[in-house]
Parts: C-alpha cells; structure tokens; sequence
C-alpha cells in the first residue's frame, strides 16, 4: 500500500520490486477503500514491467468497475439536485461527491457508495418528497424509520427504484453537535456553492470539510479501516494549503 498517494515513478518502481503479494495489495486496497489511488500509481510503472500483468489486469478491472459506479452515482446525484431545486430545498452535497470534485483531481479517484446530502431541518418533508417523485423509497420499517431519525443525524437511506443507489438526508454531520460545540447554522452559513454535471448545490467551506472528514474518521470510524479518510484529510490540506 506504499504506491498510494504522489510517489513519484522512481519510488513506486523500487516498491514494486519487493516481490509484493499483488493478490493482498488489491485485498488491502478494497478493503481501505483507495483502489482508485493504487490503480493510478499501478499505471505510472506498468511499463516498466514492475507489475505482473495479471495483477495489473486485475486491478483495473476492479478499477473500472468502481469507476463506472461513480459515474452512475454522479448522475444519479445532478438529477436528486434538479428535483430539490425545484423543490426549492437548499443541500449540501457531503463526504466523496463533494470530495471528489472539489479535492480530487478527477471524481473517479475517490471512491463511493452512496449519497449523503444535508438539509435542514425544516425543509426534511419537502426534500422526502423530492425523493419520493424520483420513485426513491426507503427500505426501512415505519418504526426503523422512525429510531433512525430520532436517534441519529440522518433518515433512514432512500433507495432508488432499481436499488442501485441509497441516498441519506442527514440534519446535521454528527449524531450529538452539541457536545462537540458545532452549530450546523455555522456550517451552513460558510458553505459555498458547488455544481456537479450542471446540477446546482452547495459544499462545505474548506476548513469545515477538513472538520468534517476527521469527524468521520474518528467520530464514526474510530480510526479503523479507512485509509481512504486519512487520504481526504491529505488530500484536503495539500489542495488548500
């Protein structure tokens, strides 16, 4: 897991000949979600024939793969964007869609699986609805749905018709802001705006997304599994100095 990041072909070359157990590398960079990042260094010595072809191969595959999803997800996203526009509900596009257009050089580097978009509070029922006369639906028993938004900082996931995309409606970025002292006005007041294929939305300032993905990363992941979320937070800094 060495190639990831900015290695230069001269790093990744002498990484490569450590006679590397190509069948965990790839298990490791599903696994930590930055197959995207590995299979973009993979490129930069595949002509030196560091990379046995069939590893190569593979990852790709597996590249592309998830390359296709995001596609599908981004599109998937400008029409949710259209619909609330002209629902007149205000979102901030959150976590890999917005990462992957403001931080990343190209959407398909960061990896995701999902939809996670805020709004607030009162407009809840209009952005459900939104969702709803896309034929979204959520999967969740009226009493699940209920917990999810009782208990948590987010609805319980939309679904589209064809189940290929699970979209959340979160209120807030964190199940209890108070205790951390965030006030989502704040947020909200600092977002600027943010298009994606042509679809109108607004992302967080770039201090707050910073705050929002060591959130994620600690708050929620407790600092286990994703590399990818370091990654971000990486990311992050070099683009905003």
């Amino acid at each position: 897991l060495g190639c990831i990041g900015r290695a230069e072909p001269g790093e990744l070359g002498q990484i490569s000949r450590r006679n590397l157990n190509w069948p965990a590398v790839l298990e490791r960079a599903v696994q930590y979600e930055i197959l995207p990042l590995v299979h973009c260094n993979v490129q930069k010595i595949l002509r030196d024939g560091h990379v046995p072809p069939q590893a190569a191969g593979e990852i790709g595959l597996r590249y592309y793969r998830d390359a296709a999803r995001s596609i599908a997800l981004n599109r998937a996203l400008r029409e949710l964007l259209l619909q609330l526009a002209r629902a007149n509900v205000p979102v901030i596009v959150l976590k890999g869609a917005a990462l992957g257009v403001v931080v990343y050089e190209h959407f398909s580097l960061r990896s995701m699986r999902d939809i996670d978009l805020l709004v607030r509070a009162e407009d809840v029922e209009a952005a459900d609805q939104a969702l709803r006369n896309l034929h979204y639906t959520q999967a969740a028993a009226p009493a699940a749905r209920e917990r999810c938004q009782r208990e948590h900082h987010h609805l319980a996931p939309h679904v589209s018709p064809d189940g290929a995309v699970h979209v959340e409606l979160h209120l807030d970025i964190v199940p209890w802001p108070e205790r951390l002292g965030i006030r989502i006005e704040d947020l909200w007041a600092r977002s600027r705006p943010f298009s994606i294929e042509g679809g109108a939305a607004r992302c967080f300032a770039p201090e707050d997304l910073l705050l929002h993905a060591c959130l994620h990363l600690s708050y929620s992941d407790c600092f286990t599994g994703k590399l990818r979320a370091v990654w971000d937070i990486a990311e992050l800094v070099r683009r905003f100095e």
